[in-house]
């Protein structure tokens, strides 16, 4: 953040000719003339002597100025005048008051205080009401995945190629497909899944704010694994959302603010390929189920009291590179009724993003962590890059990956990178980064 730059004050020096006066009767009755208005030429002489010292004063000043590095004063005296009631509702990026800063807030006039225009506030200000959100791909740590990080000794290890760039914005977004909890090594090729709870460290390398578990792998451990998978996350100050100890806990939105904007998500999957046990109910553990007949009114409850709604889907048909009917008609449904945005999981390949009405439906983002090496599709993801400027999406730019050594996903580039892209594109044209 770059101070705006104040102007220096300066003079700009005067040379005054000086002319010896002729000794003539004219020049005598002149200066009998001037005694009688003496004290008005002194007074005169007397200003103008003080108008040159003040100049010298400002010019001297002024140099010291521009000669000192302009820095900025301690808040204190601010603070100590103003109590946190000084906070408006809007607030404007500087360096905040600490009588504010538990509100989240800067205060206006402590930027006026500290030298900060208020017009510049004002376009910070408009800049504060950009948020970028990251969503990546379906993120698997159990069995090959887990083995390599036991192998290397990095419980972060499948993050490492990636994680600079994932973590770089305000919010970022994933689907986990394993749960969390203690026990055996779980053998390649097996579709029940688990990983130790050490694994939660490359989720937070990786920046991770907000997880989906609503997939149909979050409960093949059992209650006791979705139970130990929310402790997890929890005590890694990560949300999620699409799983818990009963429907109401499994429904309940994941919420949160940035620079101003409240983002809360949703999340569900699809019916047919789970276990009728795995959906939540009263009195079971689970996930909720997908429905189309119900996911606008979800959305329209949620809309109320946040700003942007995101919808995440786990759906669809594995290793399809094409959205399936069902995927169209619930992704279609929630943004009628005021998602923002759809995210998609669980065909394990990509497939096309679509620009509908006012929002975007990213129908599968492929794998970003997973140990499917038997095909290009399925070794072959994106991130997705959203840039939102109060509530509505003003940019989607998409990121390729390709997994290497069975679980570490790296940026793809080259004809890699355009092959990914090319299967994506849909009804508006991408932005590659």
């Amino acid at each position: 953040m770059t101070q705006p730059k104040h102007s220096v004050p300066y003079f700009r020096r005067k040379t005054f000719s000086k002319r010896k006066p002729r000794i003539t009767a004219a020049w005598n009755q002149q200066r009998s003339a001037a005694f009688v208005h003496a004290p008005y030429g002194i007074l005169i002489v007397l200003l103008v002597a003080l108008a040159i010292t003040g100049g010298l004063l400002l010019y001297v000043n002024g140099a010291k100025q521009a000669a000192t590095p302009v820095t900025t004063p301690t808040p204190d005296t601010f603070c100590q005048q103003h109590s946190a009631d000084a906070c408006p509702t809007a607030c404007v990026v500087c360096p905040p008051c600490p009588e504010c800063s538990s509100l989240g807030c800067h205060n206006a006039q402590y930027c006026e205080a500290i030298g900060f225009s208020r017009e510049w506030s004002d376009s910070i200000q408009e800049q504060r009401q950009v948020v970028t959100l990251t969503a990546v791909g379906d993120i698997m740590l159990s069995r090959t995945v887990e083995q390599k990080m036991i192998t290397y000794n990095d419980w972060a290890y499948p993050f490492r190629e990636t994680y600079e760039r994932t973590s770089a914005t305000n919010i970022t977004f994933g689907n986990l497909e394993t749960p969390l909890i203690e026990g055996p090594i779980v053998k390649s090729g097996t579709m029940v899944f688990r990983a130790d709870p050490k694994a939660v460290e490359g989720l937070e390398l990786g920046g991770f704010d907000v997880l989906s578990l609503a997939n149909n792998h979050i409960k093949n451990q059992g209650e006791k694994g979705i139970t130990s998978t929310i402790e997890t996350l929890d005590a890694a100050e990560i949300l999620h959302v699409g799983a818990g100890t009963d429907i109401g806990d499994a429904r309940n939105p994941a919420r949160i603010e940035r620079n101003g904007i409240t983002f809360g998500f949703l999340a569900c999957t699809e019916g047919w390929f789970n276990p009728a046990s795995y959906e939540a109910t009263e009195d079971r553990a689970g996930s909720p189920f997908c429905d189309e007949s119900t996911i606008g009114d979800e959305v329209k409850r949620l809309k109320s009291d946040v700003d942007v709604v995101i919808v995440s889907m786990h759906a669809g048909t594995e290793y399809t590179l094409a959205p399936s009917d069902w995927q169209l008609r619930f992704a279609h449904a929630a943004i009628d009724n005021g998602a923002q945005l759809v995210i998609g999981h669980h065909p394990h390949v990509v497939e096309p993003i679509e620009h509908y009405k006012d929002g975007y439906i990213l129908y599968s983002l492929g794998n970003f962590v997973f140990d499917q090496m038997w095909s290009e599709e399925t070794r072959e993801g994106a991130f997705a890059t959203i840039t939102f400027k109060g509530d509505a999406i003003i940019d989607v730019a998409l990121t390729p990956v390709i997994i290497y050594d069975y679980n570490q996903p790296r940026i793809a580039t080259g004809d890699d990178a355009e092959r990914i892209l090319g299967r994506m594109e849909d009804f508006y044209i991408l932005t590659f980064l």
